[in-house]
């Protein structure tokens, strides 16, 4: 896995807390297109190839301490 910026962690640690694209943009002052960068940069460095692939490999590799 390739490291993640501080704000593409922030960016999926908030859909797997269930927020949606218009909730994360406003919480975090971005534009979606941004928003769609980051989740895009995500995928391809966790290897993944859904937005829901990546929040399950997040959620389990943090529930098994490799994060």
């Amino acid at each position: 896995m390739k490291k993640l910026t501080p704000q593409q962690v922030l960016v999926i640690e908030m859909l797997c807390d269930g927020k949606d694209y218009g909730e994360i943009c406003y919480d975090l002052e971005i534009h979606i297109r941004t928003l769609k960068n980051h989740i895009y940069a995500v995928k391809k460095k966790l290897g993944c190839n859904t937005t829901v692939q990546a929040v399950l490999w997040w959620l389990q590799n943090k529930r098994n301490g490799v994060l």
